[in-house]
């Protein structure tokens, strides 16, 4: 049975797919900025290697989130 292939062929379908890529990348460049700010090496590091599609950034962003009237405290130099 020969199903029609009109799903992959519609702009529709590139505008989802580039959204989507889009997302990502804007939730892996959040979670590297947040990681590099805090010295956290291995987050950073394992967040440029594995790519696993926006998953790891998330998780990130949810275990190290703080509250909104936590500051970021600065090292004395």
């Amino acid at each position: 049975m020969v199903y029609p292939n009109y799903i992959s062929n519609g702009p529709e379908f590139m505008a989802v797919i580039i959204a989507l890529a889009v997302f990502s990348v804007v939730l892996k460049a959040i979670a590297l900025w947040k990681s590099a700010r805090r010295n956290q090496k291995g987050w950073f590091v394992s967040l440029v290697i594995l790519n696993t599609l926006g998953l790891l950034p998330v998780i990130y962003l949810v275990l190290n989130r703080k509250s909104k009237n936590t500051t970021v405290q600065k090292s004395e130099q």
